[in-house]
Protein backbone atom coordinates (compact mmCIF):
# COMPACT_ATOMS: atom_id res chain seq x y z
CA UNK A 1 0.00 0.00 0.00
CA UNK A 2 1.82 2.94 -1.04
CA UNK A 3 1.41 6.42 0.20
CA UNK A 4 2.54 10.16 -0.74
CA UNK A 5 4.96 11.37 2.14
CA UNK A 6 3.62 14.40 4.00
CA UNK A 7 5.39 17.14 5.23
CA UNK A 8 4.11 18.67 8.90
CA UNK A 9 0.90 20.45 8.04
CA UNK A 10 0.22 18.82 5.20
CA UNK A 11 -3.42 17.44 4.74
CA UNK A 12 -4.09 13.73 3.50
CA UNK A 13 -5.24 13.49 0.15
CA UNK A 14 -6.87 10.46 -0.52
CA UNK A 15 -10.60 9.95 -0.49
CA UNK A 16 -10.70 6.77 2.01
CA UNK A 17 -9.82 7.03 5.61
CA UNK A 18 -6.74 4.64 7.07
CA UNK A 19 -5.31 4.55 9.67
CA UNK A 20 -1.17 4.24 10.60
CA UNK A 21 -0.16 2.25 13.90
CA UNK A 22 2.89 2.66 15.43
CA UNK A 23 4.39 -0.44 17.77
CA UNK A 24 6.67 0.19 20.40
CA UNK A 25 7.42 -3.90 21.84
CA UNK A 26 10.27 -3.59 24.03
CA UNK A 27 12.19 -5.92 26.07
CA UNK A 28 10.35 -5.22 29.39
CA UNK A 29 7.68 -2.23 28.21
CA UNK A 30 5.61 -1.52 25.38
CA UNK A 31 3.05 1.31 23.97
CA UNK A 32 1.26 2.34 20.65
CA UNK A 33 0.67 5.10 19.51
CA UNK A 34 -1.22 5.89 16.13
CA UNK A 35 -2.73 8.25 13.87
CA UNK A 36 -6.10 8.31 11.27
CA UNK A 37 -5.55 9.45 8.39
CA UNK A 38 -8.78 11.64 6.87
CA UNK A 39 -8.88 12.70 4.09
CA UNK A 40 -8.13 16.72 3.61
CA UNK A 41 -7.07 16.83 7.23
CA UNK A 42 -3.86 16.90 8.66
CA UNK A 43 -2.85 14.18 10.68
CA UNK A 44 -2.66 13.84 14.59
CA UNK A 45 -0.52 11.36 15.94
CA UNK A 46 -2.06 10.23 19.15
CA UNK A 47 -1.06 7.51 22.27
CA UNK A 48 -3.03 4.49 23.54
CA UNK A 49 -2.87 6.36 27.41
CA UNK A 50 -4.96 3.47 29.42
CA UNK A 51 -4.89 -0.39 28.90
CA UNK A 52 -7.14 -2.85 30.23
CA UNK A 53 -6.16 -3.99 34.01
CA UNK A 54 -4.34 -0.93 35.13
CA UNK A 55 -5.15 0.99 38.38
CA UNK A 56 -3.85 4.56 36.96
CA UNK A 57 -4.06 5.26 33.09
CA UNK A 58 -0.33 4.63 31.72
CA UNK A 59 0.95 4.39 28.01
CA UNK A 60 3.11 1.63 28.72
CA UNK A 61 2.31 -2.13 29.72
CA UNK A 62 4.64 -4.36 31.26
CA UNK A 63 6.10 -6.97 28.24
CA UNK A 64 5.13 -10.00 30.20
CA UNK A 65 2.41 -12.97 29.68
CA UNK A 66 1.88 -16.09 31.63
CA UNK A 67 0.82 -19.06 30.01
CA UNK A 68 -0.76 -22.35 31.66
CA UNK A 69 0.59 -26.29 31.02
CA UNK A 70 -1.51 -25.97 27.67
CA UNK A 71 0.41 -23.03 26.54
CA UNK A 72 -2.87 -21.31 26.44
CA UNK A 73 -2.32 -17.48 26.99
CA UNK A 74 -3.83 -16.82 30.64
CA UNK A 75 -2.78 -12.97 30.94
CA UNK A 76 -0.69 -10.48 29.17
CA UNK A 77 0.33 -6.93 30.19
CA UNK A 78 -1.17 -4.61 33.09
CA UNK A 79 -3.19 -7.74 34.15
CA UNK A 80 0.25 -9.80 34.86
CA UNK A 81 0.97 -6.76 37.58
CA UNK A 82 -1.99 -7.43 39.76
CA UNK A 83 -1.96 -9.42 43.19
CA UNK A 84 -5.30 -11.38 42.95
CA UNK A 85 -3.88 -12.78 39.33
CA UNK A 86 -0.83 -13.11 40.30
CA UNK A 87 -2.16 -15.02 43.39
CA UNK A 88 -4.09 -17.15 40.97
CA UNK A 89 -0.84 -17.28 38.46
CA UNK A 90 1.05 -19.46 41.47
CA UNK A 91 -1.20 -21.68 42.58
CA UNK A 92 -1.79 -23.16 39.11
CA UNK A 93 2.17 -22.83 38.09
CA UNK A 94 1.23 -20.99 35.16
CA UNK A 95 4.55 -20.53 33.24
CA UNK A 96 5.81 -16.13 33.22
CA UNK A 97 7.08 -15.44 30.15
CA UNK A 98 9.45 -11.76 29.85
CA UNK A 99 12.16 -10.94 27.79
CA UNK A 100 10.61 -12.61 24.84
CA UNK A 101 11.64 -9.80 22.40
CA UNK A 102 15.28 -11.45 23.44
CA UNK A 103 14.54 -14.70 21.59
CA UNK A 104 13.37 -12.89 18.02
CA UNK A 105 17.88 -11.31 17.94
CA UNK A 106 19.67 -11.97 14.82
CA UNK A 107 21.02 -15.25 14.49
CA UNK A 108 24.81 -15.86 13.17
CA UNK A 109 25.96 -12.69 14.05
CA UNK A 110 28.31 -11.56 17.19
CA UNK A 111 25.35 -10.31 19.21
CA UNK A 112 24.63 -12.75 22.21
CA UNK A 113 22.83 -12.08 25.25
CA UNK A 114 25.83 -11.25 27.35
CA UNK A 115 25.10 -13.82 29.81
CA UNK A 116 21.16 -12.81 30.46
CA UNK A 117 19.05 -15.85 30.52
CA UNK A 118 16.08 -15.51 28.40
CA UNK A 119 13.49 -17.14 29.77
CA UNK A 120 11.95 -20.56 28.09
CA UNK A 121 9.19 -20.53 26.00
CA UNK A 122 5.80 -22.05 27.31
CA UNK A 123 5.19 -25.47 25.94
CA UNK A 124 3.89 -25.81 22.49
CA UNK A 125 5.00 -22.67 21.32
CA UNK A 126 7.85 -20.63 19.39
CA UNK A 127 9.13 -17.18 19.77
CA UNK A 128 6.71 -16.38 16.85
CA UNK A 129 3.65 -17.42 18.59
CA UNK A 130 4.66 -15.76 22.22
CA UNK A 131 5.49 -12.71 19.86
CA UNK A 132 2.13 -13.26 18.01
CA UNK A 133 0.04 -13.67 21.22
CA UNK A 134 1.09 -9.99 22.56
CA UNK A 135 0.81 -8.00 19.15
CA UNK A 136 -2.57 -9.48 19.45
CA UNK A 137 -3.32 -7.92 22.93
CA UNK A 138 -1.72 -4.63 22.27
CA UNK A 139 -3.90 -4.19 18.79
CA UNK A 140 -6.81 -5.67 20.66
CA UNK A 141 -6.68 -3.03 23.40
CA UNK A 142 -5.94 -0.51 20.67
CA UNK A 143 -8.79 -1.17 19.69
CA UNK A 144 -10.62 -1.04 22.72
CA UNK A 145 -9.24 2.25 23.45
CA UNK A 146 -10.25 3.67 19.83
CA UNK A 147 -13.51 2.68 20.13
CA UNK A 148 -14.10 4.31 23.74
CA UNK A 149 -11.99 6.94 23.49
CA UNK A 150 -13.04 8.64 20.06
CA UNK A 151 -16.49 9.53 18.99
CA UNK A 152 -18.68 7.19 17.02
CA UNK A 153 -14.89 4.75 17.46
CA UNK A 154 -16.27 1.67 16.82
CA UNK A 155 -18.05 3.00 13.45
CA UNK A 156 -14.45 5.05 12.59
CA UNK A 157 -12.95 1.37 13.05
CA UNK A 158 -14.65 -0.21 10.64
CA UNK A 159 -13.99 2.39 8.12
CA UNK A 160 -10.23 1.68 8.29
CA UNK A 161 -10.32 -2.06 9.22
CA UNK A 162 -9.14 -3.01 5.38
CA UNK A 163 -7.12 -0.06 5.29
CA UNK A 164 -4.61 -0.32 8.22
CA UNK A 165 -0.61 -0.45 8.39
CA UNK A 166 1.58 -0.94 11.05
CA UNK A 167 5.30 0.22 11.71
CA UNK A 168 7.04 -1.94 14.37
CA UNK A 169 10.07 -0.73 16.37
CA UNK A 170 13.25 -3.24 16.39
CA UNK A 171 16.51 -2.61 17.78
CA UNK A 172 18.88 -1.50 15.37
CA UNK A 173 20.36 -3.65 12.69
CA UNK A 174 17.62 -6.15 13.44
CA UNK A 175 17.14 -6.66 9.99
CA UNK A 176 15.91 -9.47 7.35
CA UNK A 177 15.35 -12.63 9.26
CA UNK A 178 14.10 -10.76 12.41
CA UNK A 179 12.33 -8.70 10.63
CA UNK A 180 10.72 -11.57 8.51
CA UNK A 181 9.91 -13.41 12.42
CA UNK A 182 7.95 -9.80 13.16
CA UNK A 183 5.78 -10.25 10.13
CA UNK A 184 5.12 -14.03 10.31
CA UNK A 185 3.95 -12.97 14.34
CA UNK A 186 2.31 -10.21 12.87
CA UNK A 187 0.15 -12.60 10.62
CA UNK A 188 -0.39 -14.70 14.07
CA UNK A 189 -1.13 -11.77 16.10
CA UNK A 190 -4.24 -11.11 13.51
CA UNK A 191 -2.59 -7.82 12.90
CA UNK A 192 -2.93 -9.27 9.38
CA UNK A 193 -4.12 -12.03 7.47
CA UNK A 194 -2.33 -14.58 5.25
CA UNK A 195 -3.14 -13.03 2.01
CA UNK A 196 0.42 -11.79 0.20
CA UNK A 197 -1.17 -8.19 -0.47
CA UNK A 198 -1.28 -8.14 3.20
CA UNK A 199 2.36 -8.32 4.24
CA UNK A 200 3.64 -5.11 3.38
CA UNK A 201 1.13 -3.51 5.73
CA UNK A 202 3.34 -4.33 7.87
CA UNK A 203 6.56 -2.11 8.13
CA UNK A 204 9.62 -1.77 10.05
CA UNK A 205 12.20 1.20 12.02
CA UNK A 206 14.40 1.53 14.29
CA UNK A 207 14.37 2.09 17.81
CA UNK A 208 16.96 4.18 17.53
CA UNK A 209 15.73 6.13 14.35
CA UNK A 210 11.96 6.30 16.27
CA UNK A 211 13.35 8.30 18.57
CA UNK A 212 15.21 10.48 17.08
CA UNK A 213 12.61 11.64 14.91
CA UNK A 214 10.14 11.86 18.34
CA UNK A 215 12.76 14.07 20.50
CA UNK A 216 13.57 16.76 16.45
CA UNK A 217 9.91 17.03 16.86
CA UNK A 218 10.05 18.06 20.71
CA UNK A 219 10.42 21.66 22.00
CA UNK A 220 13.75 19.89 23.28
CA UNK A 221 15.31 20.15 20.05
CA UNK A 222 17.83 22.58 19.17
CA UNK A 223 15.70 25.82 17.79
CA UNK A 224 16.85 27.02 15.44
CA UNK A 225 17.89 23.40 14.13
CA UNK A 226 20.06 24.25 11.36
CA UNK A 227 21.70 22.21 8.31
CA UNK A 228 24.94 20.38 9.08
CA UNK A 229 23.77 19.57 12.81
CA UNK A 230 25.39 16.32 13.78
CA UNK A 231 24.34 14.40 16.77
CA UNK A 232 24.54 10.93 18.61
CA UNK A 233 21.52 9.62 19.80
CA UNK A 234 21.51 6.73 22.60
CA UNK A 235 18.16 4.88 23.09
CA UNK A 236 18.91 2.99 26.34
CA UNK A 237 16.43 0.50 26.87
CA UNK A 238 15.36 -2.37 28.82
CA UNK A 239 16.94 -4.81 26.62
CA UNK A 240 19.62 -3.13 24.54
CA UNK A 241 21.58 0.27 24.12
CA UNK A 242 20.95 1.52 20.58
CA UNK A 243 23.46 3.79 19.14
CA UNK A 244 22.96 6.11 16.29
CA UNK A 245 24.22 9.65 14.65
CA UNK A 246 22.55 11.58 12.16
CA UNK A 247 23.33 15.07 10.35
CA UNK A 248 20.56 17.36 9.52
CA UNK A 249 20.21 17.86 5.68
CA UNK A 250 17.62 20.06 6.14
CA UNK A 251 15.76 21.87 8.44
CA UNK A 252 12.46 22.43 6.54
CA UNK A 253 11.28 20.08 5.40
CA UNK A 254 13.28 18.09 7.96
CA UNK A 255 15.49 15.70 6.19
CA UNK A 256 18.29 13.44 8.12
CA UNK A 257 21.23 11.25 7.16
CA UNK A 258 22.89 8.56 9.05
CA UNK A 259 26.38 9.19 9.37
CA UNK A 260 27.53 6.36 10.83
CA UNK A 261 26.07 1.98 10.87
CA UNK A 262 23.77 2.10 13.82
CA UNK A 263 25.16 -0.29 17.15
CA UNK A 264 22.94 -2.53 18.89
CA UNK A 265 24.74 -4.31 22.14
CA UNK A 266 22.83 -6.47 24.58
CA UNK A 267 23.19 -3.87 27.37
CA UNK A 268 20.21 -2.62 28.59
CA UNK A 269 18.98 -2.40 32.04
CA UNK A 270 17.85 -5.68 32.68
CA UNK A 271 21.36 -6.46 32.87
CA UNK A 272 21.69 -4.42 35.88
CA UNK A 273 19.11 -5.93 36.93
CA UNK A 274 20.93 -9.14 36.62
CA UNK A 275 23.43 -7.70 38.37
CA UNK A 276 21.34 -6.80 41.60
CA UNK A 277 20.53 -10.06 41.67
CA UNK A 278 23.68 -11.83 41.31
CA UNK A 279 24.61 -9.67 44.55
CA UNK A 280 21.57 -10.38 46.21
CA UNK A 281 21.69 -14.28 45.55
CA UNK A 282 25.13 -14.29 47.38
CA UNK A 283 24.18 -12.03 50.08
CA UNK A 284 21.30 -13.71 50.83
CA UNK A 285 21.89 -17.51 50.45
CA UNK A 286 21.00 -19.26 53.18
CA UNK A 287 18.49 -17.41 54.66
CA UNK A 288 14.58 -17.59 53.92
CA UNK A 289 15.08 -14.39 51.31
CA UNK A 290 17.66 -16.32 49.40
CA UNK A 291 14.72 -18.49 47.17
CA UNK A 292 14.62 -17.14 43.71
CA UNK A 293 10.88 -15.58 43.89
CA UNK A 294 11.83 -13.80 46.76
CA UNK A 295 15.39 -12.29 44.91
CA UNK A 296 12.87 -11.42 41.91
CA UNK A 297 10.23 -9.84 43.92
CA UNK A 298 13.23 -7.78 45.77
CA UNK A 299 14.28 -6.97 42.37
CA UNK A 300 11.58 -5.70 40.70
CA UNK A 301 10.22 -4.30 43.84
CA UNK A 302 12.33 -2.68 45.59
CA UNK A 303 15.33 -2.15 43.37
CA UNK A 304 13.61 -1.54 39.85
CA UNK A 305 10.67 0.54 40.97
CA UNK A 306 13.43 2.35 44.06
CA UNK A 307 16.55 2.50 44.29
CA UNK A 308 17.72 2.11 40.72
CA UNK A 309 15.77 5.17 39.33
CA UNK A 310 16.85 7.47 41.88
CA UNK A 311 20.50 6.00 42.02
CA UNK A 312 23.41 9.20 41.45
CA UNK A 313 26.34 9.03 44.28
CA UNK A 314 28.26 5.83 44.52
CA UNK A 315 29.38 7.18 48.08
CA UNK A 316 26.55 7.36 49.87
CA UNK A 317 24.99 4.10 51.65
CA UNK A 318 21.35 2.86 50.35
CA UNK A 319 19.16 -0.01 51.22
CA UNK A 320 16.96 -2.30 50.49
CA UNK A 321 13.45 -3.04 51.89
CA UNK A 322 12.93 -6.24 52.99
CA UNK A 323 9.60 -8.59 52.98
CA UNK A 324 10.08 -8.22 57.10
CA UNK A 325 10.20 -6.02 60.21
CA UNK A 326 13.00 -8.16 62.07
CA UNK A 327 16.40 -8.12 62.33
CA UNK A 328 18.77 -10.16 61.09
CA UNK A 329 22.70 -10.03 61.75
CA UNK A 330 23.62 -12.79 60.50
CA UNK A 331 22.29 -11.20 56.78
CA UNK A 332 23.14 -7.64 57.97
CA UNK A 333 19.25 -7.36 58.32
CA UNK A 334 18.05 -4.35 60.06
CA UNK A 335 14.93 -3.60 61.15
CA UNK A 336 13.68 -4.86 58.03
CA UNK A 337 16.14 -3.53 55.64
CA UNK A 338 19.06 -4.60 53.83
CA UNK A 339 22.13 -2.47 53.51
CA UNK A 340 23.93 -2.18 50.30
CA UNK A 341 26.98 0.05 49.52
CA UNK A 342 27.23 2.95 46.98
CA UNK A 343 30.15 1.39 45.12
CA UNK A 344 28.39 -2.41 45.28
CA UNK A 345 25.45 0.06 43.10
CA UNK A 346 27.76 1.65 40.56
CA UNK A 347 29.40 -1.86 40.10
CA UNK A 348 25.72 -3.35 39.17
CA UNK A 349 25.94 -0.60 36.37
CA UNK A 350 29.54 -0.75 35.32
CA UNK A 351 28.91 -3.43 32.31
CA UNK A 352 25.91 -1.34 31.03
CA UNK A 353 27.85 1.92 30.84
CA UNK A 354 31.09 0.47 29.54
CA UNK A 355 29.20 -0.94 26.85
CA UNK A 356 27.31 2.21 26.05
CA UNK A 357 30.60 4.60 26.17
CA UNK A 358 33.11 2.39 23.77
CA UNK A 359 29.77 2.62 21.17
CA UNK A 360 29.21 6.60 22.01
CA UNK A 361 33.52 7.08 20.84
CA UNK A 362 33.54 4.90 18.42
CA UNK A 363 30.55 6.54 16.64
CA UNK A 364 32.07 10.16 16.97
CA UNK A 365 35.60 8.68 15.71
CA UNK A 366 34.03 7.08 12.77
CA UNK A 367 32.28 10.25 11.88
CA UNK A 368 36.05 12.54 12.92
CA UNK A 369 37.59 10.34 10.63
CA UNK A 370 35.14 10.64 7.63
CA UNK A 371 35.21 13.69 8.14
CA UNK A 372 38.49 14.37 8.61
CA UNK A 373 37.66 17.85 10.03
CA UNK A 374 39.67 19.03 13.32
CA UNK A 375 38.24 18.15 16.50
CA UNK A 376 34.62 19.63 17.70
CA UNK A 377 31.73 19.23 20.47
CA UNK A 378 29.56 16.34 19.27
CA UNK A 379 25.87 16.53 20.70
CA UNK A 380 24.72 13.20 22.67
CA UNK A 381 21.39 12.49 23.48
CA UNK A 382 20.00 10.67 26.25
CA UNK A 383 16.53 8.72 25.61
CA UNK A 384 14.70 5.51 26.45
CA UNK A 385 13.38 4.49 29.98
CA UNK A 386 16.87 3.48 31.13
CA UNK A 387 18.43 6.78 29.75
CA UNK A 388 16.52 8.70 32.51
CA UNK A 389 18.92 7.29 34.86
CA UNK A 390 20.96 10.04 36.71
CA UNK A 391 23.50 7.60 37.13
CA UNK A 392 24.00 6.85 33.48
CA UNK A 393 24.39 10.41 32.61
CA UNK A 394 26.39 11.28 35.47
CA UNK A 395 29.46 8.80 34.24
CA UNK A 396 28.50 9.53 30.64
CA UNK A 397 29.76 13.22 31.68
CA UNK A 398 32.71 12.01 33.62
CA UNK A 399 33.91 9.41 31.25
CA UNK A 400 33.81 11.21 28.55
CA UNK A 401 34.33 14.81 29.68
CA UNK A 402 32.76 18.48 28.30
CA UNK A 403 35.66 18.80 25.49
CA UNK A 404 34.49 15.98 23.27
CA UNK A 405 30.63 15.46 24.08
CA UNK A 406 28.06 17.07 25.00
CA UNK A 407 24.92 15.50 26.56
CA UNK A 408 21.38 16.19 27.20
CA UNK A 409 18.01 14.26 28.14
CA UNK A 410 15.08 15.56 26.16
CA UNK A 411 12.27 15.12 28.55
CA UNK A 412 10.29 13.24 25.67
CA UNK A 413 7.33 10.84 27.04
CA UNK A 414 8.92 7.82 27.40
CA UNK A 415 6.39 5.52 27.18
CA UNK A 416 5.52 6.89 23.43
CA UNK A 417 8.52 8.27 22.14
CA UNK A 418 9.84 5.45 19.85
CA UNK A 419 5.83 4.24 18.95
CA UNK A 420 4.93 7.86 18.18
CA UNK A 421 8.40 7.81 15.93
CA UNK A 422 7.36 4.96 14.03
CA UNK A 423 4.04 6.94 12.59
CA UNK A 424 6.52 9.36 12.21
CA UNK A 425 8.54 7.45 9.88
CA UNK A 426 5.37 6.43 8.02
CA UNK A 427 4.20 9.96 7.48
CA UNK A 428 7.17 12.22 6.92
CA UNK A 429 9.70 9.62 5.44
CA UNK A 430 12.50 12.16 7.60
CA UNK A 431 15.78 9.85 7.14
CA UNK A 432 16.54 9.99 3.17
CA UNK A 433 19.74 8.11 3.46
CA UNK A 434 20.96 5.30 5.76
CA UNK A 435 24.13 3.75 5.88
CA UNK A 436 24.99 0.16 4.62
CA UNK A 437 25.78 -2.25 7.66
CA UNK A 438 27.41 -5.27 5.60
CA UNK A 439 29.17 -6.08 2.38
CA UNK A 440 26.09 -7.71 0.29
CA UNK A 441 27.24 -9.82 -2.92
CA UNK A 442 26.49 -13.16 -4.24
CA UNK A 443 28.70 -16.44 -5.38
CA UNK A 444 29.75 -17.30 -8.62
CA UNK A 445 31.31 -18.15 -11.40
CA UNK A 446 34.19 -16.44 -13.65
CA UNK A 447 36.21 -17.21 -16.51
CA UNK A 448 39.20 -18.36 -16.06
CA UNK A 449 42.00 -16.28 -17.02
CA UNK A 450 45.49 -18.40 -17.40
CA UNK A 451 47.71 -15.78 -17.35
CA UNK A 452 46.43 -14.48 -14.19
CA UNK A 453 48.66 -15.89 -10.97
CA UNK A 454 45.97 -16.01 -8.85
CA UNK A 455 43.84 -18.25 -11.24
CA UNK A 456 47.13 -20.23 -12.13
CA UNK A 457 47.44 -20.91 -7.72
CA UNK A 458 44.09 -22.08 -7.95
CA UNK A 459 43.71 -24.80 -10.88
CA UNK A 460 41.52 -27.27 -8.84
CA UNK A 461 38.84 -25.02 -9.08
CA UNK A 462 39.01 -24.82 -12.68
CA UNK A 463 35.47 -26.49 -14.69
CA UNK A 464 34.46 -26.61 -17.77
CA UNK A 465 31.88 -25.15 -19.35
CA UNK A 466 29.41 -27.24 -20.69
CA UNK A 467 28.56 -24.39 -23.35
CA UNK A 468 32.35 -23.98 -24.01
CA UNK A 469 35.36 -21.79 -22.42
CA UNK A 470 36.39 -22.57 -18.56
CA UNK A 471 35.27 -21.40 -15.47
CA UNK A 472 36.72 -20.60 -12.28
CA UNK A 473 35.51 -19.93 -8.39
CA UNK A 474 33.53 -19.84 -6.72
CA UNK A 475 34.48 -16.14 -6.10
CA UNK A 476 32.32 -13.49 -4.05
CA UNK A 477 31.12 -10.49 -6.55
CA UNK A 478 30.35 -7.43 -4.26
CA UNK A 479 27.28 -5.48 -5.08
CA UNK A 480 27.53 -3.28 -2.21
CA UNK A 481 29.88 -2.55 0.04
CA UNK A 482 29.45 -1.62 4.13
CA UNK A 483 29.67 1.82 5.23
CA UNK A 484 28.76 3.51 2.27
CA UNK A 485 25.70 6.18 2.33
CA UNK A 486 22.45 4.92 0.36
CA UNK A 487 19.86 6.92 -0.52
CA UNK A 488 16.19 5.85 0.11
CA UNK A 489 15.50 5.30 -3.70
CA UNK A 490 19.48 4.38 -4.41
CA UNK A 491 19.16 1.05 -5.63
CA UNK A 492 22.78 -1.08 -6.04
CA UNK A 493 22.25 -3.59 -9.53
CA UNK A 494 25.13 -5.73 -10.97
CA UNK A 495 24.51 -7.96 -13.84
CA UNK A 496 24.96 -11.38 -14.31
CA UNK A 497 24.60 -14.58 -17.06
CA UNK A 498 22.78 -18.17 -16.77
CA UNK A 499 22.46 -20.55 -19.43
CA UNK A 500 19.93 -23.06 -18.95
CA UNK A 501 18.80 -25.93 -21.18
CA UNK A 502 15.21 -25.74 -20.30
CA UNK A 503 12.39 -23.60 -19.34
CA UNK A 504 12.23 -25.38 -15.85
CA UNK A 505 15.08 -24.16 -15.00
CA UNK A 506 14.52 -21.04 -15.89
CA UNK A 507 11.13 -21.01 -14.09
CA UNK A 508 13.47 -21.81 -10.73
CA UNK A 509 16.06 -19.55 -10.74
CA UNK A 510 17.23 -18.32 -7.66
CA UNK A 511 20.59 -16.47 -6.22
CA UNK A 512 22.23 -16.65 -2.72
CA UNK A 513 22.73 -12.91 -1.08
CA UNK A 514 25.69 -13.56 1.19
CA UNK A 515 27.03 -10.97 3.70
CA UNK A 516 30.66 -10.11 4.47
CA UNK A 517 31.09 -7.95 8.02
CA UNK A 518 34.96 -7.56 8.32
CA UNK A 519 36.94 -4.96 7.23
CA UNK A 520 38.34 -4.39 3.93
CA UNK A 521 39.75 -5.89 2.05
CA UNK A 522 36.72 -7.81 1.07
CA UNK A 523 37.94 -11.64 0.07
CA UNK A 524 37.42 -12.66 -3.48
CA UNK A 525 37.38 -15.88 -3.24
CA UNK A 526 34.37 -17.59 -1.61
CA UNK A 527 35.30 -21.43 -0.36
CA UNK A 528 38.92 -19.93 1.18
CA UNK A 529 36.64 -17.59 3.14
CA UNK A 530 33.53 -19.52 3.96
CA UNK A 531 33.35 -19.08 7.61
CA UNK A 532 33.76 -15.21 6.49
CA UNK A 533 30.63 -14.53 4.70
CA UNK A 534 26.81 -15.81 6.13
CA UNK A 535 23.86 -16.13 4.21
CA UNK A 536 21.24 -13.39 4.62
CA UNK A 537 18.46 -14.66 2.06
CA UNK A 538 18.00 -16.00 -1.37
CA UNK A 539 16.46 -14.43 -4.24
CA UNK A 540 13.70 -16.97 -6.23
CA UNK A 541 12.87 -15.40 -9.40
CA UNK A 542 10.98 -17.25 -12.68
CA UNK A 543 12.59 -15.75 -15.62
CA UNK A 544 10.96 -18.59 -18.18
CA UNK A 545 9.66 -15.38 -19.65
CA UNK A 546 13.29 -14.40 -21.12
CA UNK A 547 13.38 -17.96 -22.59
CA UNK A 548 12.83 -16.68 -26.70
CA UNK A 549 13.83 -16.85 -29.84
CA UNK A 550 15.69 -14.31 -29.44
CA UNK A 551 17.85 -15.58 -25.80
CA UNK A 552 18.28 -19.17 -27.95
CA UNK A 553 21.98 -20.55 -28.39
CA UNK A 554 23.53 -23.55 -30.26
CA UNK A 555 26.47 -24.87 -28.65
CA UNK A 556 28.49 -26.97 -31.74
CA UNK A 557 24.89 -27.66 -33.34
CA UNK A 558 24.62 -30.26 -30.90
CA UNK A 559 22.60 -28.42 -27.76
CA UNK A 560 20.40 -25.98 -27.86
CA UNK A 561 20.44 -23.70 -24.53
CA UNK A 562 18.74 -19.85 -23.47
CA UNK A 563 21.42 -17.51 -22.50
CA UNK A 564 20.00 -15.41 -20.02
CA UNK A 565 21.19 -12.05 -19.11
CA UNK A 566 19.94 -10.20 -16.20
CA UNK A 567 20.61 -8.17 -12.77
CA UNK A 568 20.34 -8.03 -9.24
CA UNK A 569 18.92 -5.21 -8.22
CA UNK A 570 19.22 -4.34 -3.87
CA UNK A 571 17.44 -1.23 -2.41
CA UNK A 572 19.41 -1.14 0.99
CA UNK A 573 18.52 2.71 1.55
CA UNK A 574 15.45 1.49 3.66
CA UNK A 575 14.43 -0.08 6.72
CA UNK A 576 14.11 -3.02 5.35
CA UNK A 577 15.98 -4.82 2.56
CA UNK A 578 14.09 -4.99 -0.86
CA UNK A 579 15.56 -7.09 -4.03
CA UNK A 580 14.82 -8.27 -7.18
CA UNK A 581 15.54 -9.48 -10.32
CA UNK A 582 15.60 -7.50 -13.28
CA UNK A 583 16.17 -7.51 -17.34
CA UNK A 584 15.83 -5.65 -20.41
CA UNK A 585 13.49 -6.90 -22.90
CA UNK A 586 12.31 -4.95 -26.61
CA UNK A 587 13.09 -1.76 -24.94
CA UNK A 588 12.07 -1.82 -21.79
CA UNK A 589 12.94 -2.75 -18.56
CA UNK A 590 10.95 -5.45 -16.96
CA UNK A 591 11.01 -7.24 -13.44
CA UNK A 592 10.83 -10.28 -12.23
CA UNK A 593 7.88 -11.87 -9.45
CA UNK A 594 11.25 -12.01 -6.77
CA UNK A 595 10.06 -13.98 -3.36
CA UNK A 596 13.31 -12.84 -0.74
CA UNK A 597 13.76 -16.04 1.18
CA UNK A 598 15.73 -15.45 4.72
CA UNK A 599 18.53 -18.48 5.24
Amino acid sequence: MAHKLLGPGDKFERLEHELIVGIDFGTTFSGVSYAFLHPGEVPEIQSVTKFSDQAQSSGKVPSVMYYDKNGDLKGAGAKTTQESFLEEAAENEWTRVEYFKMHLRPAGTEIDTNGLRVADLPPNKTAEQVLGDFLGYLWSETETYIGARHENGKALMDKVRNRTQFVLGHPNGWVGIPQQRMRHSARLGGLISNDEDEQDKIKFVTEGEASTLTCLASKFAPHPIAAGYQFILLDAGGGTLDISSYEVKSPKPLRLIEKTTPDCRFAGSVFVNRNAADYLRGTLCGSEFGDEESISDLVSRQFEERLKPLFSDATAPYRLRMNTSKSIPKYKIRSGFLPISGPAVAKFFEFSITQAIDSIIAARNKIMEKEKKGSRVMPVWVVGGFGSSPWLMKRLKEVLGDDDFSFCQPETNLSKAVADGAVRSFLYGNVTARMSRTCYGTDCLTLFDPFDADHIKRRDLVTPSPFGGHKIGPIFSCIAKKDESIEVSEAYCKSYLRRVLNKDDARHTSSSIYCYDGDDPVPLWFEENKGKFRELCKLEADLSGRCTDKTRRNLGGLVDYWLLDFEIELKLGTTELEARIKWEQNGQTLYGPVRVVYA
